[in-house]
């Protein structure tokens, strides 16, 4: 929806990888939350399991991956990519 991507915007690939390549160069570790809202997930494990679930709904992560096919890497058993006319 319009609201979703407005206040919850994807991020590009190379903003993540920029993000990581500096992580590297420090030759510091640590956890890289991103984008900035993710700082607050941890949080979450102090909320009531209401507000929690609620913004699981909010955020969509439930559902997130109910159409992901998996393309590269099948096995011969999970057959061909739908959508596609290959023969397993």
């Amino acid at each position: 929806t319009w609201w979703y991507k407005f206040f919850v915007p994807s991020l590009p690939p190379v903003t993540i990888a920029k993000a990581v390549i500096a992580a590297i160069d420090e030759q510091h570790s640590r956890t890289l939350y991103m984008p900035f809202y993710a700082n607050f997930v941890p949080f979450l494990g102090l909320c009531p399991s209401y507000v929690r679930d609620f913004g699981q709904w909010l955020s969509g992560c439930d559902y997130a991956m109910d159409d992901f096919v998996k393309v590269s890497g099948r096995r011969s058993d999970e057959g061909p990519v739908p959508g596609t006319s290959e023969k397993a």
